[in-house]
């Protein structure tokens, strides 16, 4: 609202100083209202989170990017009300309710460790939408020498494994990928462990590599997810030409037959 009329100013003040009952009116005049009236619903914040998302899937386009544009600024201050033991409770469910156009902003709280948690756990609520900005934040955790980044690493892997299948093909890539550090490569295979069964049909496809490194991850992961199907395949990685891809395939199925047992 940098070029708001004094007037402006003021109306958008009293609507804020109305509180709750200024949001649906606010909402309804998106389309006149413009800046001014996201400037407001900025300003109210929780209880203009409810009707906002459901004007952005409401049936009138001109209010999409308006209320796109509200409920970014909405979810950059709700990503810095999880560092408050008051708000974050609050702030993690209408996180979870603004959905995709929040998902970027809470994968950057993944680096705080007082709220990475709680950041991880609004992600994996979330769902679908949040598998690029939770891909990206692993990777980048996984080039990183900072401490934090360890922890990073293990909230969004955990993240990931909490939405499953739709994570599996992207990590996938990543570890196929020859042009990433083998340490972001073995990183992707962590988190396919966390996926669980449904990384397995892409893992034994990752067998048939012409690269040491992706075999050997892929039998790693295979071991610790437990999945049975994969002895038959493992057994054949016993003859592998690379003599760490032998000793991982001998390793994973010794963990397959004990978990049978």
């Amino acid at each position: 609202m940098v070029d708001a009329t004094p007037e402006v100013r003021r109306a958008v003040d009293a609507l804020v100083a109305l509180g709750p009952e200024a949001v649906q009116p606010l909402v309804d005049s998106l389309p006149r209202g413009g800046v001014a009236a996201c400037a407001a619903l900025v300003r109210i914040r929780d209880a203009a989170v409810p009707p906002l998302v459901e004007a952005l899937h409401g049936p009138d386009p001109s209010v999409t990017p308006l209320a796109l544009d509200a409920l970014d600024q909405i979810s950059r201050s709700l990503v810095r009300a999880l560092s408050d033991g008051r708000q974050r409770d609050r702030a993690a469910q209408l996180l979870q309710l603004i959905g995709a156009p929040a998902t970027w902003h809470v994968a950057g709280a993944l680096w705080d460790p007082g709220v990475s948690f709680v950041a991880a756990a609004v992600l994996a609520d979330i769902g679908q939408p949040s598998v690029a900005p939770l891909v990206a934040a692993l990777e980048q955790a996984l080039r990183s020498d900072i401490t934090a980044s360890q922890q990073t690493v293990s909230v969004a892997a955990w993240a990931l494994g909490r939405i499953g299948e739709p994570a599996a093909d992207p990590l996938l890539d990543l570890l196929f990928d020859a042009s990433r550090l083998a340490t972001v490569r073995k990183g992707a295979a962590f988190a396919l462990v966390q996926v669980g069964r449904p990384a397995v049909p892409g893992l034994l496809e990752a067998l048939d590599s012409s690269e040491a490194l992706v075999r050997r991850e892929a039998v790693v992961a295979l071991g610790e997810i437990g999945d049975r199907t994969a002895m038959s395949a493992l057994r054949g990685l016993l003859h592998d030409d690379v003599a760490d891809v032998r000793a991982a395939a001998q390793r994973a199925l010794v963990k397959l037959v004990e978990t049978g047992d």
